[in-house]
Order: C-alpha cells, then sequence, then structure tokens
C-alpha cells in the first residue's frame, strides 16, 4: 500500500481541463465552419434591413480585443497547468477557469469582428497549449521525473 496521497482538488482540476480542452475543441471547430460557409440569405435586401450599421473601424476593434482576450486566457490556462505546482490546486483551478472565460468572451467578440481567420487561428494556438501542457497536469512545474519507490 502506498503512502503517496493525491494532491487536494486533482480531481476538480481535471474536470476543469477538460473543459478548456471542450472550450477549445470547440471554438476552433464552430469557427472555422462559421467562416467556410456563408449563412443563406447575404444578399438579401430583407436580411440587410436587420443588420446594425458599423463604423468603419468597429470590426477591427472588435477583432482586435477578441485577439487580446483569446491570448491572454490561452496565457492563463498555461500558466494554470505548467508555472503552478500540485500543491497550489485551488489556484491552478481557478486561474483555469478564469482562462476558460477569458478565452470563451474572446472567441465571441472576434468571432463578431473582421477576419475569422485569426479566431481560428488563436482557437488552434489555445488547443496546442492545452495538449502540449497534459504532461505536466498532475504536478506541474517542475515534473518529477522519477516517481518510483526508492
Amino acid at each position: 500500500m502506498s503512502d503517496e496521497r493525491p494532491a487536494p482538488l486533482a480531481g476538480v482540476l481535471r474536470v476543469l481541463y477538460l473543459i478548456a480542452i471542450l472550450a477549445a475543441t470547440l471554438s476552433l471547430v464552430l469557427t472555422a465552419v462559421f467562416s467556410i460557409y456563408e449563412p443563406p440569405g447575404q444578399g438579401d435586401e430583407f436580411a440587410r434591413e436587420f443588420e446594425e450599421e458599423e463604423g468603419p473601424g468597429d470590426s477591427d476593434y472588435g477583432r482586435n480585443i477578441g485577439l487580446i482576450l483569446t491570448l491572454v486566457g490561452t496565457a492563463a490556462m498555461a500558466t494554470a497547468i505548467m508555472g503552478l505546482g500540485a500543491r497550489a490546486n485551488a489556484l491552478r483551478s481557478g486561474l483555469l477557469l478564469a482562462g476558460v472565460g477569458l478565452f470563451s468572451g474572446g472567441v465571441g467578440t472576434g468571432f463578431s469582428g473582421s477576419d475569422n481567420w485569426l479566431t481560428i487561428l488563436t482557437s488552434g494556438l489555445a488547443f496546442a497549449a492545452l495538449a502540449l501542457t497534459f504532461p505536466a497536469l498532475e504536478d506541474g512545474l517542475p515534473i518529477a521525473l522519477g516517481r518510483g519507490g526508492t
């Protein structure tokens, strides 16, 4: 029987990590699909009556704010997993959840702006960052290399 106890809140961190992966995957897929396929009725005069009139810089502003929020959210998620050890799982869980919120808000804001390919790119970046930090999920940094009983 081993004397090793699991780190506190390790299960909560795993669930939040799963939510973060799902958010990054969904945003990547949905943004790509909605960017590639234009909705029907784009040239319809009836549809144009209900669209809001935007100024020349409004779409760029939405794109810029979305880019900032997605990058800060991605950095927060990666920092939560890599930057803190297992003893700080409560802080890691809160930072990971905050990163998911910032990332999701950034994707929504960026998608309403111009250049949806940038939202696709940042969603892919977030997914890659989360996938690459998976080995550090249990312990954080530094990763314990030898977990044998010596």
